[in-house]
C-alpha cells in the first residue's frame, strides 16, 4: 500500500494564497452577488438539457455545480478531495475503485479524516474525526457511487494539490470528457481551462469563490459548463 500523502498541513495553501484585500473584495462580492448568484442558477438550470450525468471531480467543484442547480448528487466525489496523485490513479480505473471498501483513517496531523479505496487517498475534508462521521462518509459514498452514471460521465480537475506536467500528460490519456482549470494557459492541451484571475500563480487557487458582481464563480467565468455537459 502506498503511503499516504501528508498533505493536511499544508490546507492553508490549498485553501488559495488571496492577499487579506483580495478576500475582504471576496466578502463583499458575496454580498453584493447574493441574488445575481440566485438568479444565474435559475438561468443555468433553465438551459441544462442533460440532467441525468456524473461528474468525478477532483475537489468541490462538482458538489457545488450539482448543489447551484438544485439536482440529485450522481456521484460520490462530493465534500471531499483528491490530492492530484490521487485523483489521476483513480481516475485510471475508476471501476475498480469505486468497488472497493472504504477504510476511514485518522492521522494525528490531519484534522478531518481520510479515507482509503486500496491504493487511493481521499481527503475527506468537510467531516469530523469521530466514528460518525467516518460512517457517514462510508454511507455517503456507497450511495453515491451506486448512483453514478458511467455512460454519462464528466471529469474536473485542477492544477492544484500536486499537479505537474507527468500527470497532466496521464491526465491526457484519460478517455472522458475532462476539463482542468489552470492558472496559465497549455496551448498543447484542449481540455485546460485557463482561469486568468489566477494567473502569475503556480496554481489556481478556490475556484468556487464568487468572481464578480454578476455572481459567477471563477470556475464559470471563462469556460460555460452548461454548453459542455449539454454537449
Amino acid at each position: 500500500m502506498r503511503k499516504v500523502a501528508k498533505t493536511a498541513k499544508t490546507k492553508k495553501v490549498y485553501e488559495g494564497e488571496l492577499s487579506l484585500t483580495a478576500r475582504y473584495l471576496q466578502k463583499i462580492r458575496k454580498i453584493v452577488s447574493k441574488n445575481c448568484r440566485k438568479k444565474l442558477n435559475e438561468s443555468m438550470a433553465a438551459r441544462l438539457t442533460n440532467v441525468d450525468f456524473s461528474i468525478l471531480s477532483q475537489n468541490c467543484v462538482g458538489g457545488m455545480f450539482y448543489h447551484d442547480l438544485g439536482l440529485r448528487f450522481l456521484s460520490p466525489t462530493i465534500n471531499l478531495f483528491f490530492d492530484a496523485e490521487n485523483f489521476i490513479r483513480f481516475l485510471e480505473r475508476p471501476q475498480f475503485y469505486t468497488t472497493q471498501p472504504l477504510r476511514m483513517i485518522h492521522l494525528d496531523e490531519s484534522p478531518y479524516p481520510l479515507g482509503q479505496l486500496d491504493d487511493v487517498t481521499i481527503h475527506f475534508n468537510h467531516y469530523h474525526r469521530d466514528y460518525a462521521s467516518d460512517n457517514e462518509c462510508i454511507q455517503k459514498w456507497n450511495d453515491r457511487v451506486a448512483r453514478i452514471r458511467w455512460e454519462n460521465l464528466y471529469v474536473i480537475a485542477t492544477d492544484r494539490d500536486g499537479m505537474n506536467s507527468e500527470l497532466m500528460a496521464r491526465f491526457n490519456q484519460l478517455p472522458y470528457r475532462k476539463i482542468m482549470y489552470v492558472a496559465r494557459p497549455y496551448g498543447q492541451y484542449p481540455w485546460a481551462i485557463y482561469l486568468p484571475a489566477f494567473a502569475g500563480r503556480p496554481f489556481v487557487g478556490t475556484i468556487t469563490g464568487i468572481a464578480n458582481f454578476k455572481g459567477e464563480r471563477y470556475y464559470e467565468t471563462n469556460f460555460d459548463l452548461i454548453d459542455w455537459i449539454n454537449n
